[in-house]
């Protein structure tokens, strides 16, 4: 590579972006911090306590945005019609808590808060797109 000339504010350029280059990829991989499984298991592992917080916020947010996307509350109709997709949103939930519940059970023979927490989500995303429409029977 072409010498930095004596007065230049940078450098050689290409040497500096090759220096970049190999800070941000380097040719042999980066190492693993620890080769102990045990470690890796303990510092990689689920923090199930956040995950259901963080599935109980998401569960409240989406009463905002079900119920909320009716727009008004000032009429009888507007306020009925949010109370039942509020209802939706709720029995969909559950739903998907109690169907991954079953899963756990029958086919994995232990229950996995991760995998309860994704099923009332799931249950939450199915019923987002139609909870203004979805009726008993």
């Amino acid at each position: 590579s072409p010498e930095a000339s004596p007065g230049s504010l940078f450098g050689d350029l290409e040497e500096q972006d090759e220096r970049k280059r190999m800070m941000l990829r380097p040719p042999g991989g980066w190492q693993r911090r620890y080769d102990c499984q045990e470690r890796d298991r303990g510092e990689f592992s689920a923090c199930t306590y956040l995950q259901v917080i963080g599935m109980f916020t998401l569960w409240v947010g989406w009463y905002g945005f079900n119920a909320g996307s009716t727009r008004c509350a000032n009429t009888a109709a507007c306020t009925t019609t949010a109370g039942i997709i509020a209802w939706n949103t709720t029995l969909a939930a559950c739903a998907g808590g109690v169907g991954a519940y079953i899963f756990c059970f029958l086919i994995h023979k232990n229950l996995q808060v991760g995998f309860l927490c994704n099923g009332v989500l799931s249950g939450l995303v199915t019923i987002t797109a139609s909870c203004d429409l979805a009726t008993e029977g």
